[in-house]
């Protein structure tokens, strides 16, 4: 049965400012910017999160995927066979890849005001999915956080 909601509210910023970007690479061997894809692809996904000037303790970032993907775990060779290396903000502390989200912990951002997370997903079945906001956090400000548009995924 599908879920009664599937609409999500939109980019909202409460003190944290967060864009995720889905891409796929292109028989050119460049990734670019896609919402559709066919089952096996391989997506590139990377989430920016802005914070103003603030020095923040104990943020969270966290992208659940559409019911389409599964997180690729780069610790597990066998799924990451292949992938060049994804580059975190060094602010990360943690990294938790599951198969139906990804997230990243920081005790202490300071410095930079951006903050960048990339990881793998492959696509794993075919239809029309919703993918979630992406959220970032603060643990013990829970009024302190934002949330990226929800997109629509189509795989074949």
């Amino acid at each position: 049965a599908l879920p009664d909601r599937t609409e999500y509210p939109g980019v909202t910023e409460k003190g944290l400012q967060i864009t995720r970007i889905y891409e796929k690479r292109g028989a050119d061997g460049v990734w670019r910017e896609a919402h559709e894809f066919n089952v096996g692809d391989v997506v590139r996904v990377t989430l920016t999160c802005a914070k103003g000037d603030r020095e923040l303790n104990y943020f969270v970032l966290e992208d659940y995927l559409p019911s389409c993907m599964e997180a690729i775990n780069p610790a597990i060779p066998s799924q990451a066979a292949g992938l060049e290396w994804r580059p975190w903000s060094h602010w990360f502390d943690h990294r938790e890849f599951l198969a139906h989200r990804v997230r990243g912990f920081c005790t202490r951002w300071g410095g930079r005001d951006l903050l960048n997370m990339s990881y793998y997903a492959r696509v794993k079945r075919a239809g029309t999915s919703t993918a979630p906001p992406a959220e970032a956090q603060l643990m013990y400000e829970p009024q302190t956080y934002g949330l990226s548009p929800n997109a629509t995924i189509i795989s074949k």
